[in-house]
């Protein structure tokens, strides 16, 4: 054997060659579906801009609102994230809102749900300013094909059109409202709250609030409401809702096994926890 460089077999070498031409052509084709660099100077802005709070916390401010589209993001599955493209413009909602939708002056949102969507004082309409715009569009459909009854909310929502409930969703959810905090109860009964909302109950087999609406409450977009600064008369009355089957609209079914699983002073103890909490649209 000579002392020169080894050269593989003739078959062997082709399939190499083979191999390394296969390897660069995935690659231009992975290139090709690239997106294209901006041109100098463009703006860019982040699809979840519109509706999602910023990283401390806080609302993104109202002017990152486009008119056409809000989408947003689904906490990523994996290494995978899901994204749900909501077409609704908040400026188009303002007027609904105010009465100019379908179901005119007697129709509007902000004699009940303020316009602000700060709610009512006694806890029959919820606060809804900030809130994901998905989770109130499925509430308004849900409320006008029946599956979530009202006597008020389910007639009004059937006389809006597909867009008029997409354009109101998106105008509370870019809403921002005061909040007005309960006034200071018993320490120990916000305590027992507390424990149940972040880490559930062994005992009665329920897991922890936080773990699908978020720490402190602060909602998960696009599906899952905040319950921070949530009036707590209405909390309370939507989980007797939930225990008694005359609400149904959790698609998972979890709401009404944990209000079934909780007892009524429990049920009262979470709501003031969760009320007395700063929501994330104030």
């Amino acid at each position: 054997m000579s002392a020169g460089r080894i050269r593989p077999p003739g078959g062997a070498l082709l399939l190499i060659v083979a191999v390394i031409a296969l390897a660069g052509a995935a690659a231009l084709a992975v290139i090709a579906q690239m997106p294209s660099r901006p041109a100098p100077g463009a703006t860019l802005q982040p699809a979840n801009a519109p509706l999602a709070r910023a990283e401390a916390g806080r609302p993104a401010p109202a002017t990152a609102i486009p008119t056409t589209a809000n989408p947003e993001v689904i906490p990523e599955i994996g290494a995978a994230p899901l994204f749900v493209a909501f077409e609704g413009d908040p400026r188009a909602g303002q007027r609904a809102v105010m009465g100019a939708a379908s179901g005119g002056p007697d129709a509007a949102c902000f004699k009940c749900h303020g316009v602000a969507g700060e709610g009512d004082s006694v806890g029959a309409f919820p606060r809804l300013a900030g809130q994901p715009a998905y989770y109130l569009y499925r509430q308004l459909t849900s409320f006008a094909d029946g599956r979530r009854p009202h006597d008020i909310m389910s007639p009004i929502a059937a006389q809006m059109t597909e867009q008029e409930r997409r354009d109101a969703a998106a105008y509370y959810a870019a809403a921002r409202a005061p909040f007005r905090p309960l006034p200071p109860g018993d320490p120990k009964l916000l305590q027992l709250g507390g424990r149940i909302a972040i880490a559930g109950s062994q005992a009665r087999g329920v897991q922890a609030c936080v773990g699908c609406h978020g720490p402190d409450g602060l909602g998960v977009p696009p599906d899952t409401p905040y319950l921070a600064g949530q009036d707590a008369a209405y909390m309370e009355a939507q989980l007797q809702r939930w225990s008694e089957g005359r609400r149904d609209t959790d698609p998972l079914g979890v709401m009404a096994d944990i209000a079934r699983r909780l007892s009524p002073q429990e049920r009262q103890w979470v709501v003031r926890y969760f009320a007395a909490l700063p929501p994330p649209a104030s």
